[in-house]
């Protein structure tokens, strides 16, 4: 009888046999990089991929290949720590005896069970809660505590955490603390507890490099890179030395997906520091994530609210590691391959074994650096594989701007006075390097940014009931998203208008209301400032804010902050010749990229920062002359005259003679 360990071996000997009998050849020449590793003996071997050698790999890991030292492929499978956990069991506790002691919930009950427990989970209605939780378990008649301290909530400012994890063990009894000390009892319907496997995924920590940081209202935008695409990250860590805050927190992934920069959001959490509070340092600050990243960067967004932002802020990110298991069938070095953009993701029989526990692989660790593959080829692609579009005709772009960017993935973030020059769905905006288009993907998530402006009260009006004040922004045409007016006073009520005067081709001077509301302040209500959202875009740099006093005196002084919108192109930076921005064509239609071929490369990179040069008017070819406004009437009524003067002419020239031989 054959035991499961020789039916495993047989089945891994037969899965690698040589790549002449089961196997395509591999080119090496295909794949760009290489990286040797030695094998000790045969059999099992696992290779653990540190972050450097998967930041070279595809997010999929499907252009990884491994030749043995006679430059024969060996079949592998990829081995996850998420995946491979199997999902733990639920089990329901017994009834809950609940009581209230010195403002805290106290929940015992039996866990009705030998198994070894490693979690549970609270069951309640009850929304908008946050309590710090300790739990104790009882074994033999000794109590032991197993967690202190840990912040469970539920729709708590958008987040919800009602699992607490703690030591793997069997217990008899359990008691659960919740801390009513902020926040009323709360009812517990039910505990439900977690069987875990029986060993820990172990998780490796390292700090997170924040690419970049930027304040938006209410908001801190942190901008992270992991290394590499495609981890399996158990957990990310705020730090920082504010010794007192409470932020939610959420984590966003931005990836291409077909033609759009897909936003998916990850997670979302609730983080605090309260001094006296009994909470752990990590659960108070660590946030769950437990799944693979389809990027190499993320997107740490920290929700201010009226609080300023946090000092200093730094992350920790914890990673499940990532390891490629095969059966070597003899010593010797090997090679791992990767790189080839255009390679189809292996399919071995492997992929579907099981291992046996009792067999113990040899353990190698991968970490680099990757070295040129001798006699590598470059593959022929078509310039869409490089990112390169269409031809460019300029003719009907008012505007371009060079743009300076390193080799590799980029981003533009557009500025005001390009948005301001640019249709509103940006259909207009080109990319352009050696004639041709630069394919880009914009976000679909728009980013506030502020916009500098100068208020200045006018002069009152004579029997007027209304006090104006002048608002003069940097350029006209800034597509605004909301201007925020406060005042000194504690106490009114007012209504509110944002004007701007525009005038027509005729000379015709109108009002237009961009945004109207009524403005109250007063005992109970927080002196927030007001927000004015416009319907349409401000066509100048002038506008006014007029407040509808009534009898009342007017308000004694008014501030004034506004907003812009903007989005983020991102593309392929490749070559030395120079680039630039095209804007500025009220007839051009969206652009259609195939960015298929971009996808891996533009969500496996790290993002550089590009910039663009002063703004240039381009100068308009034969045929082509620019002409709007006033000079756009002066020259219709010039050739409308010198064709009634010709007309004249001609009549006259017509006409018969009269007598005396003059007309």
């Amino acid at each position: 009888m054959k035991t499961p360990l020789r039916e495993f071996a047989l089945a891994m000997l037969l899965a690698a046999l040589p790549a002449t009998s089961l196997l395509g050849a591999v080119d090496p020449s295909e794949w760009p990089r290489q990286l040797p590793f030695a094998v000790a003996r045969a059999g099992l071997t696992r290779v653990e991929l540190g972050t450097e050698v998967l930041a070279s790999t595809r997010a999929d890991r499907g252009d990884l290949r491994i030749l043995d030292p006679d430059g024969r492929e060996v079949p592998w499978r990829l081995h996850r720590a998420i995946a491979a956990e199997p999902p733990r069991a639920t089990i329901d506790a017994g009834p809950v005896a609940a009581r209230i002691a010195d403002r805290q919930s106290v929940l015992e009950f039996d866990t009705r069970t030998d198994r070894a427990l490693s979690g549970l989970r609270l069951v309640t209605t009850t929304t908008g809660f946050f309590k710090a939780a300790t739990l104790e378990g009882q074994r033999n008649g000794i109590w032991e505590r197993l967690a202190s301290g840990v912040p469970l909530y539920q729709d708590y400012q958008g987040a919800t955490e009602v699992r607490l994890d703690f030591a793997r063990g069997t217990w008899t009894r359990m008691r659960l603390v919740l801390d009513d000390r902020r926040s009323p009892p709360i009812p517990v319907r039910s505990i439900v507890l977690l069987a875990g496997p029986a060993t820990p995924v172990p998780v490796s920590a390292v700090p997170a490099v924040i690419r970049s940081r930027s304040e938006e209202p209410g908001i801190t935008r942190l901008q992270l890179d992991l290394g590499a695409a495609g981890l399996d990250v158990a957990w990310i860590e705020l730090e920082t030395p504010e010794p007192l805050f409470t932020r939610p927190v959420r984590i966003l992934a931005e990836r291409v997906a077909g033609d759009a920069l897909v936003t998916e959001e990850l997670v979302r959490a609730f983080v605090h520091r309260i001094p006296g509070d009994d909470t752990t340092a990590e659960g108070n600050r660590r946030i769950r994530v437990e799944r693979p990243i389809p990027t190499r960067e993320i997107v740490v967004l920290i929700e201010n609210g009226d609080s300023p932002p946090l000092a200093s802020p730094a992350l920790r990110v914890g990673l499940h590691a990532q390891r490629i298991e095969f059966w070597a069938t003899r010593e010797g070095q090997h090679r791992l391959l990767a790189g080839n953009a255009f390679a189809a993701a292996p399919r071995y029989d492997i992929s579907r074994l099981a291992l046996p526990a009792d067999i113990t692989p040899e353990a190698i660790v991968a970490a680099g650096p990757w070295s040129a593959t001798p006699g590598y080829r470059e593959p022929a692609v078509g310039p869409d594989a490089l990112g390169r579009g269409a031809a460019f005709e300029p003719k009907g772009w008012r505007h371009h701007r060079a743009l300076t960017a390193p080799t590799g993935t980029a981003e533009l973030e557009l500025p005001g006075d390009v948005l301001a020059a640019s249709r509103d769905d940006l259909a207009d905006i080109r990319i352009v390097q050696s004639g041709r288009q630069v394919a880009y993907v914009a976000d679909r998530q728009t980013l506030r940014r502020a916009l500098p402006l100068t208020t200045t009260a006018e002069p009152a009006r004579p029997k007027s009931r209304a006090s104006a004040w002048r608002l003069v922004s940097a350029a006209p045409g800034v597509p605004m998203a909301v201007v925020r007016i406060d005042t000194s006073q504690t106490a009114f009520a007012r209504s509110a208008r944002w004007l701007e005067v525009v005038e027509t081709r005729d000379g015709t001077r109108l009002t237009n209301v961009l945004a109207r509301a009524e403005w109250l302040r007063g005992p109970g209500t927080p002196p927030r400032p007001l927000e004015l959202v416009p319907g349409s875009r401000p066509a100048g740099t002038t506008s006014w804010i007029e407040i509808d006093d009534g009898d009342n005196p007017p308000l004694p002084s008014l501030t004034a902050k506004a907003e812009y919108t903007t989005r983020r192109l991102h593309f392929l930076a490749a070559g030395s010749e120079r680039m630039e921005l095209h804007y500025g064509n009220p007839e051009a239609t969206a652009p259609r990229y195939d960015l298929a071929l971009l996808a891996d490369r533009l969500n496996a990179s790290s993002r550089t920062t590009a910039t663009l040069g002063p703004a240039e008017e381009r100068r308009p070819g034969w045929g082509e002359t620019v002409v709007s406004g006033t000079a756009m009437q002066a020259v219709f009524w010039g050739v409308l005259a010198g064709v009634v003067i010709a007309l004249f002419a001609v009549i006259r020239r017509l006409l018969p003679t009269p007598p005396g031989g003059s007309r």
